[in-house]
């Protein structure tokens, strides 16, 4: 399962995203965002590391919170434009 939360928090816009999978460990969890780092075999690991660059070129902030048998959850940090 899949859930999305959003909220507006200190002028912040938070979307964290969750899932009910296996989650990861954390040598994979602190690798998450290396260029090229991927459990898929058809995989080419560039897709978070350009989801990040993207958030930060927006002065956000993206943050994993995993663990093995408690699914993942990742939460993007936003501006609210003034």
């Amino acid at each position: 399962m899949l859930t999305l939360e959003t909220k507006g928090e200190n002028d912040k816009c938070k979307v964290r995203i969750r899932d009910n999978g296996p989650g990861l460990d954390s040598e994979s969890a602190n690798r998450l965002f290396e260029p090229y780092f991927t459990s898929k075999a058809k995989g080419n690991g560039l897709g978070l590391t350009h989801t990040q660059n993207i958030i930060l070129n927006h002065k956000g902030e993206i943050v994993v919170d995993t663990a093995p048998g408690k699914g993942t959850s990742f939460t993007i940090i936003l501006d609210f434009p003034k």
